[in-house]
């Protein structure tokens, strides 16, 4: 039972989201169980496996099925499956569709295996409310990282449960494209899934040359950005069509990732200090050093620098809570600057006002990452404004009229609607298990 509770950080930390130092309590039982540790390690290894399967089409069920494996291996303890070098060879034979028959033979006998950690693994997880069907109305959608994960869509007049669209991977975030009605959620994969909002379905998958766990759309719908952290990239795609547009190499890899309004600048922090200007129409690179280093670990690398725009694409907005420092850089002449605040955290989100007078940022505290809240600030003294204590929250987006702002918790697995000028909670819905992004559909 203390293994399934720290599941969901367990997977965070591997995938870089998470530093033990964030977590004392996951730290301690790591140092404790010889299994956590054993299934830290098998997600390195499977995960160096599935980088280097053909990407075709992703249809990954093969994938959940060895996750669901191995978060169970101490409960049902399928005959056959016991180390990292067992996994990632079935990963291999599962993903390599067409290889020799011995392949083949394995994949049966590993199905039988994976099915008894199947039935295991969905007595333990999430189970959603019945769906409560909407006649239109405007949505949210909601991330849940979970391995395999799953997109919650919730009704924003009334904050009720639509639906549950099932993934066969982990996701990472996920961007609207608006113009198109199409939802984008990356994965950690060399493909996005393409969500239809109008019929609430995975329709399509955008396919990129490399995994990506952050992907970003412009507001006018012309670009698509991916961040690729192992291989220091962002790449662009012209929408509708997706075609590649090109790559820009940075000097470390990504962390946050938005999109200027007008669909040829993009900007991306990066692990080195910087946040990048990407002008996609010259190919050209821009770097500012912005933030500094944590004055834990004396690096940038423990950094969680979470990025925000101004609606016209102005002022952009870099939370770096451990040191914590706002600031704000102007796009057009890139100057700079900087308020130190009394919070000191790990910033998860954050939004802008649609007027641009309010900034908003989703935080869980330093050494406490049980506890956090929302910081609102104004926008031109970048002073407190007010601050909501009841987090910690993590993803963040504010209803295009500026009345509502929501907010998700990954530890109670909710989706909190907020009254912007009260700030006094005005909803709540069950969000699923291990909720992050959220973005609203008009």
């Amino acid at each position: 039972m203390e293994c399934r509770r720290f599941a969901g950080s367990l997977s965070l930390l591997h995938d870089h989201r998470l530093s033990l130092g964030e977590d004392e309590d996951l730290g301690a039982h790591l140092a404790e169980c010889v299994n956590c540790r054993q299934t830290l390690d098998d997600y390195k290894e499977i995960n160096r496996e599935l980088r280097r399967l053909p990407r075709t089409l992703p249809n990954s069920s093969a994938e959940s099925h060895l996750f669901h494996a191995i978060r169970e291996r101490e409960t049902t303890k399928p005959k056959g499956v016991r180390g990292a070098s067992q996994l990632t060879f079935v990963a291999a034979g599962l993903g390599s569709v067409g290889m020799l028959a011995v392949f083949g033979l394995m994949l049966l006998r590993v199905t039988l295996q994976v099915d008894e950690a199947q039935a295991a693994f969905a007595a333990s997880t999430f189970v959603p409310p019945t769906p409560v069907p909407v006649a239109g109305g405007k949505q949210l959608y909601v991330v849940n990282q979970t391995a395999p994960g799953a997109v919650t869509i919730v009704d924003a007049g009334t904050n009720t449960l639509v639906k549950r669209i099932d993934l066969s991977f982990r996701p990472g975030n996920l961007t609207l494209d608006q113009k198109a009605n199409l939802l984008y959620v990356a994965g950690g994969q060399g493909a996005s899934a393409v969500i239809d909002t109008r019929k609430n379905e995975h329709a399509d998958w955008l396919m990129l040359r490399y995994p990506s766990w952050n992907v970003v759309t412009s507001p006018n719908g012309s670009r698509v950005f991916a961040a690729h952290p192992f291989e220091n990239l962002v790449s662009i795609m012209t929408l509708p069509d997706r075609s590649p547009l090109g790559e820009i190499r940075l000097d470390s890899r990504p962390f946050s990732l938005v999109a200027h309004p007008d669909g040829q600048i993009a900007y991306a922090t990066t692990g080195s200090g910087k946040v990048y200007r990407i002008d996609t129409t010259s190919g050209t690179l821009q770097g500012w050093p912005v933030f500094g280093t944590d004055p834990q670990t004396q690096t940038t690398e423990t950094t969680r620098p979470a990025l925000g725009l101004a609606p016209d694409g102005r002022i952009l907005y870099v939370a770096q809570l451990e040191t914590g420092g706002v600031f704000a850089v102007n796009t057009e002449t890139g100057r700079r600057r900087l308020v130190r605040l009394q919070v000191k955290g790990h910033a998860r989100g954050v939004a802008v006002s649609p007027n641009g007078d309010r900034i908003y940022i989703t935080y869980v505290n330093y050494n406490r990452t049980d506890t956090g809240g929302l910081l609102v600030l104004d926008a031109r003294s970048l002073q407190e404004a007010a601050r909501i204590d009841t987090g910690p929250y993590s993803g963040i987006t504010v209803s295009p009229d500026g009345s509502t702002l929501y907010l998700t918790s990954q530890q109670r697995g909710t989706l909190s609607a907020f009254d912007a000028k009260a700030l006094s909670l005005v909803g709540v819905v069950d969000a699923g298990n291990n909720p992050t992004a959220v973005v609203y559909k008009p």
